[in-house]
């Protein structure tokens, strides 16, 4: 069971990842079919998956963007700009 999916993907490798509320799954095609590899990502809430051609996944949540490393999803901080809410006024 997946769960709800909130979005997906395709990697240059050839799976597909999901997004659901509480993982990210990736799947590869075996025999015909879609099958779930066996790893399994912890991550709440995926809005977004964007995968590059170098097969490195991208993953917005509500609370920020996260980086896929091996099995890892890891915070990706975001730079300080100096543009601010003042700067819109």
């Amino acid at each position: 069971d997946l769960g709800l999916v909130n979005t997906i993907d395709s990697a240059p490798d050839g799976r597909v990842w999901a997004g659901t509320v509480d993982e990210l799954i990736p799947f590869s095609r075996r025999d015909g079919t879609w099958e779930p590899d066996a790893t399994r990502i912890a991550v709440r809430g995926a809005t977004a998956l964007r995968i590059t051609a170098s097969n490195i996944v991208w993953v917005a949540t509500p609370s920020g963007l996260l980086r896929v490393d091996g099995t890892v999803a890891r915070p990706v901080s975001a730079p300080r700009t100096g543009f601010g809410i003042d700067a819109l006024a």
